[in-house]
């Protein structure tokens, strides 16, 4: 995993239609399974022992109006139990940086034969010691800890 595997900036240039409420979801969704995959908890890893994912993602947001040129999506890992949990956030651009627009949270876990079990131990274990490191950052910068400054600012700046 890498260093900041628990938290994911990703940034989309909206559509000339408009940031309706399925584009918005499907972007947030790309951004969860960036945000797993760099977490290790990925589809092929659970399959191998009999698993399926399972997301529960939050409502839709509502559609952006005016449309920004681009919306920024922040996504952090702030539970392991019983299952994943990540705060998201939608965030437009504004001349002095980006502000929030819509936050949610979505609940990541696991199911056998279309049964929701709990997550394997190893996995937790994984997860919450990246979540002991970086408790203290994450609780005191609140949501925007993974937004960077400025607008278009790119992901080394995350504070």
């Amino acid at each position: 995993m890498a260093i900041d595997s628990y938290h994911h900036w990703a940034e989309a240039v909206t559509p000339p239609e408009g940031a309706d409420e399925a584009w918005l979801a499907a972007r947030l969704a790309d951004a969860r399974a960036t945000l797993l995959h760099r977490l290790e908890f990925t589809s092929a890893r659970l399959r191998l022992r009999g698993l399926r994912l399972r997301v529960l993602p939050p409502a839709a947001p509502a559609p952006l109006v005016p449309t920004p040129p681009s919306v920024g999506m922040a996504l952090t890992l702030v539970g392991a139990t019983p299952e994943l949990r990540v705060r998201e956030g939608l965030y437009r651009p504004e001349r002095d940086g980006w502000t929030r627009c819509w936050s949610g949270y979505s609940l990541i876990g696991v199911t056998r034969d279309d049964s929701p079990e709990t997550l394997p131990d190893d996995l937790v274990r994984e997860a919450a010691a990246w979540l002991r490191v970086f408790r203290g950052h994450i609780e005191d910068l609140g949501a925007a800890d993974a937004v960077p400054r400025g607008p278009r600012a790119d992901p080394s700046s995350l504070r």
